[in-house]
């Protein structure tokens, strides 16, 4: 198959890569490849309803909490200036002694809710792209562990919104990568979405290609790779040449459980 990447076409429509295996092995891994991506959507739509729950009743436990400290000092201020009647006074105070306890309470299963939740996040890290994964660490180093729950639950849902746009659209970025001798080696990247990528060196001795698997991201290095392919199609899309037809190989391999 090949695809032509049109000059007018918006960059954040992704671009259809040529497919150079058979059609069997390439749905088998598109459909765990999608397997995961709706795992991050899942992730996603807890969060959102977690939320519109947060959003709803916390305004609502903060004002009865502050009813509940007003109603308590009434009643100090009672028992103060009457001796009497010391029953009833007490009946109140246990009411509202058991009452701010169940507030406290559910404050805390929404706590332990989004702390959750944001392990679930984390848990994801080592299977983003490095692009996405340098932004993650970065809202994650904002956020300190003693933060309200809903500034955490703001930080994760900043993380998934940049998850979403990465992986919708193509994207070039250019950093260093290491190769099997471990020496750093500065590579442009083509990243489709946020499971698959080609790079190449910026003198074109090297490519090859990257892409998410259950133990996480992994680079690969092949010489096999027509790195002028790669170099072209990168130059296509930062509209440094016409657009033109290019074939591209996407790797495909089983997924093996760790």
């Amino acid at each position: 198959m090949r695809f032509k990447l049109n000059k007018l076409v918006d960059h954040r429509i992704p671009v259809v890569v040529g497919c150079l295996l058979s059609s069997h092995l390439y749905g088998q891994e598109i459909s765990k490849v999608e397997t995961m991506v709706n795992q991050w959507l899942g992730i996603e739509r807890q969060i959102n309803a977690l939320e519109s729950e947060w959003q709803q009743q916390q305004p609502l436990l903060t004002q009865r909490m502050r009813l509940l400290e007003l109603e308590k000092e009434q009643l100090l201020t009672m028992l103060s200036e009457k001796k009497g009647d010391s029953s009833q006074v007490e009946k109140q105070r246990l009411a509202l002694a058991e009452e701010q306890t169940r507030l406290e309470q559910e404050q805390g299963i929404l706590e332990q809710q989004i702390g959750l939740l944001t392990n679930q996040l984390n848990g994801l890290d080592e299977t983003l792209p490095p692009p996405v994964k340098q932004a993650w660490q970065q809202d994650i180093g904002e956020l300190d562990s003693a933060a309200e729950s809903s500034i955490q639950l703001q930080g994760n849902l900043a993380r998934l919104s940049k998850l979403a746009e990465f992986d919708q659209r193509i994207s070039v970025v250019q950093m260093p990568i290491a190769n099997n001798e471990n020496d750093q080696i500065l590579v442009k990247q083509l990243y489709l979405g946020a499971s698959s990528a080609w790079f190449v060196s910026l003198d074109g001795s090297f490519s090859g290609t990257g892409r998410v698997t259950q133990s996480g991201w992994q680079w690969q290095f092949d010489d096999n790779i027509d790195s002028n392919a790669i170099s072209q199609a990168i130059a296509i899309f930062e509209k440094q040449s016409e657009a033109d037809f290019v074939s591209l190989p996407f790797s495909i391999s089983s997924l093996k459980e760790q």
